[in-house]
C-alpha cells in the first residue's frame, strides 16, 4: 500500500527546470512571475511616498545587500544565497514599478534586470494622472530616441504648450507621459539602448513640468495568485529559504522558511498510512 500510494504522490512533486523566458522587463507578460510570490510583500505593503529619507536609507541598503553580496552573478541559482538574492532584487523592482519614476537608479536597475530573472508588479496608480497610450508601438526604436531627446532639449527648463511631436503640435507635458508611457508598458528588450541611455538622463525631478506621469491602463484591481503555474517555483523556494520581510534597522529581514507544499503533502501520506496499517493490522 505504501509503495502505490508513493507511485502516485512522487509525479505531483516532480519540479521541472524550465522556467521560460523572463528577461526584459514585460509589464503586460501574463508569463512572468508576480514578484511578491518571491519576496512575500504584498502591493498594500509597499510605500506611497518613496521621496522620503527612510525609503532612500532602506533603498541604500537594498542596493549596498546586492553588491556586498555579487548578486548579480547569482541571482538566478537555485540556492538559499541565490534565491535571497533574487528576494532583494525583486523588491528593488517593486519599488521600480510602483513608486513615482526618478525614484530608483535607472542605470543600476537595468544592470541587474539584464541578469536576473524580471518579476511583474502592479504600477502606482497616480490620482488625476491619464492612462498611457495603450497603442504606443513598443518596437519603433526610432520615435522613443526622438521623444526623449525632444524632453532633453524642450522641456527641462522650460514647459512649453507647444512643441512639434511626431509631425504633431502637442505641449511637453503629453510629450512627458508619451515617453513615461514606454518606460512603463514596454519590455525592457524592446527599449534601444540610446533610448535607456538618454532615459537615463531625463530629470523628472528637476523638470519644471508637472503633469509628467501616466497611469498603466490595464492594471486596475490586479492581483497576484501565488497558487498559479507561472508562480510555482518562485513561491517553493520562498516557502524554502523564507520570505524577504523588509528592510529593518539597515538590515535586509528575512523570514523564517516555511514548510513546503510537498513536505506538507509527503507528512499527510506517510500520516495516512500509518492509519492504515494500524487498521488493517
Amino acid at each position: 500500500m505504501l509503495y502505490w500510494l508513493l507511485f502516485l504522490v512522487v509525479p505531483l512533486l516532480a519540479d521541472g527546470d524550465d522556467e521560460g523566458d523572463h528577461s526584459g522587463h514585460a509589464h503586460k507578460d501574463e508569463t512572468i512571475a508576480d514578484c511578491e510570490c518571491s519576496t512575500g510583500i504584498v502591493t498594500d505593503d509597499l510605500p506611497t511616498d518613496c521621496s522620503t529619507d527612510t525609503f532612500q536609507a532602506d533603498l541604500e541598503v537594498l542596493e549596498t545587500y546586492l553588491a556586498n553580496n555579487t548578486c548579480i552573478d547569482i541571482c538566478t541559482d537555485h540556492t538559499d544565497a541565490g534565491f535571497k538574492c533574487y528576494q532583494v532584487f525583486a523588491l528593488l523592482v517593486q519599488y521600480h514599478d510602483y513608486c513615482i519614476t526618478g525614484s530608483v537608479d535607472e542605470e543600476l536597475f537595468h544592470d541587474y534586470i539584464d541578469v536576473c530573472s524580471d518579476c511583474y508588479q502592479n504600477h502606482l496608480q497616480i490620482d488625476g494622472a491619464p492612462d498611457c497610450d495603450a497603442s504606443i508601438n513598443c518596437t519603433d526604436t526610432v520615435h522613443q530616441e526622438e521623444d526623449v531627446e525632444l524632453l532633453l532639449e524642450d522641456c527641462i527648463d522650460a514647459c512649453p504648450t507647444e512643441v512639434l511631436h511626431e509631425g504633431e503640435t502637442e505641449s511637453c507635458e503629453e510629450v512627458w507621459q508619451h515617453v513615461e508611457g514606454y518606460h512603463r508598458m514596454c519590455a525592457h528588450e524592446q527599449l534601444s539602448v540610446k533610448f535607456e541611455q538618454l532615459y537615463d538622463q531625463a530629470s523628472f525631478s528637476e523638470t519644471v513640468c508637472e503633469d509628467i506621469h501616466c497611469n498603466v491602463p490595464w492594471e486596475y484591481d490586479s492581483t497576484a495568485d501565488c497558487s498559479a503555474e507561472k508562480n510555482e517555483h518562485a513561491t517553493e523556494h520562498r516557502m524554502e529559504y523564507g520570505a524577504l520581510l523588509g528592510v529593518v534597522d539597515g538590515v535586509v529581514a528575512f523570514g523564517e522558511p516555511e514548510e513546503s507544499a510537498g513536505n506538507q503533502l509527503i507528512a499527510g501520506v506517510i500520516a495516512f498510512v500509518s492509519i492504515l496499517s494500524v487498521m488493517f493490522t
